[in-house]
């Protein structure tokens, strides 16, 4: 069944409300009051490392796969999909950063975002395996580890996989574009070294985590390792807009049982939201408002050296 945006927004207000209602507004005044801003500082770094890990292993992910999409069309469609992830349920918006690339260079662009996104989703995966370890999980553990396993050969192919999907009319029809047809140029090798940048990517999202929490309470690196792929992994259900209350929810959820208050753990999860979707978000913005207007001033410039020689040519032949 299709959720409609207006059921989505409902879905916000509902668990936003419920929020609420468990955190009273007041402690959450407090527990801002009480917010130590120093280690925002190094949060603000790490946000900023891990986002330029991303720009890299985007530009060389299209590179590798055939596009010649310019660095500044690489910036504007990684960015764009991340203003557009924050507007859209479950982050689906991120699937978009062809809209931001030239026409010529959409289908390929799409395939290798569905690719990126695959490698991001594993990487986050990883670090909920490995959380099922530190908490003395060991049988659940196990399981998972061997589920995560199963599905390395899987990865390593999915350039291929997806590729192939170009011959799906089905598929074309659900994207709104036509994939490219033909094997890919990304080899398991080069697959293998873009999941290693995804994964490091999500690692410096972790210590970003960490850093938020410590704002707001005194709490062990560990903390962060085991709570945050759960919280994005509750975010990314397309529920909500941009996750909203899934996320809270979930952080309030699992930071109870390292003493963190349930003020505390609604704001470290809007915080992480700022850092992690927001930020790329206005900056993204703000590249496609510069790009807007150098497009107007070089259709200007055009103009005015068109009207420029047409009125030289005028007065040449005037003067004949």
């Amino acid at each position: 069944m299709r959720v409609t945006p207006i059921v989505r927004a409902g879905f916000s207000i509902v668990f936003v409300a419920i929020i609420l209602w468990r955190v009273p507004i007041n402690t959450l005044w407090y527990a801002l009051q009480n917010l130590n801003g120093v280690w925002l500082w190094p949060a603000l770094a790490s946000a900023f490392v891990a986002l330029g890990i991303r720009i890299f292993k985007w530009q060389q992910l299209l590179k590798a796969g055939g596009s010649r999409t310019p660095l500044r069309d690489v910036m504007r469609s990684l960015f764009g999909g991340f203003a557009l992830g924050v507007v859209t349920p479950g982050r689906l918006g991120e699937f978009a950063r062809c809209l931001f690339t030239p026409e010529a260079e959409r289908p390929t662009v799409i395939a290798l975002n569905v690719l990126d996104r695959i490698l991001d989703s594993w990487s986050v995966a990883t670090y909920a395996v490995v959380s099922l370890f530190l908490i003395g999980r060991p049988l659940p553990g196990t399981i998972a580890l061997v589920g995560w396993a199963a599905f390395i050969p899987a990865l390593l192919i999915s350039p291929r996989l997806i590729f192939r999907l170009g011959e799906s009319p089905r598929w074309n029809k659900f994207i709104g574009a036509k994939l490219p047809r033909g094997d890919p140029v990304l080899e398991k090798g080069v697959v293998a070294t873009f999941a290693g940048w995804a994964l490091l990517a999500t690692s410096m999202d972790v210590i970003t985590f960490y850093f938020v929490l410590r704002a707001f309470h005194p709490t062990a690196f560990m903390t962060a390792p085991t709570t945050y792929p759960w919280i994005m992994m509750a975010s990314a259900i397309p529920l909500t807009l941009g996750g909203l209350g899934l996320r809270e929810g979930a952080a309030v959820a699992l930071l109870h049982h390292y003493a963190i208050t349930p003020a505390e753990a609604t704001e470290v999860a809007l915080l992480l939201f700022v850092f992690l979707s927001l930020l790329p978000a206005l900056c993204g913005g703000l590249l496609i408002l510069l790009a807007r207007k150098g497009d107007n001033t070089s259709t200007a410039t055009l103009i005015d050296r068109r009207l420029k020689r047409k009125l030289s040519e005028d007065l040449r032949i005037g003067g004949k």
